[in-house]
């Protein structure tokens, strides 16, 4: 999986304590059991939000904006459990060329 710049980014900044736990969820064989419920979670906001029968133009553009930001947290969280292990790896093959 190709990982945008923020998600990088924010693993390059964990420890390797933080990366290793990570990559424990990501091989609990219950991990699917995890990623039903975010998308879920996923699916639950999209409802709602295509749910309201909010009709005020600024409020709408709001709470679309707060909506596609939650959902896009979530799947940053997904992607950066996914990614953990090669981050890991990257920084294994770092201190072997040192």
């Amino acid at each position: 999986m190709k990982l945008n710049f923020e998600e990088r980014l924010l693993l390059s900044k964990l420890t390797k304590e933080q990366l290793i736990y990570l990559i424990s969820i990501a091989d609990d064989k219950e991990f699917i059991v995890f990623t039903q419920i975010i998308n879920y979670l996923i699916d639950q906001e999209k409802n709602i939000f295509f749910g309201t029968k909010e009709f005020d133009k600024d409020k709408l553009a709001a709470d679309h904006a707060f909506s596609r930001g939650g959902i896009a947290k979530l799947v940053m969280f997904m992607h950066i459990i996914a990614g953990a292990k090669s981050e890991l790896g990257r920084r294994g093959k770092e201190t072997r060329k040192k």
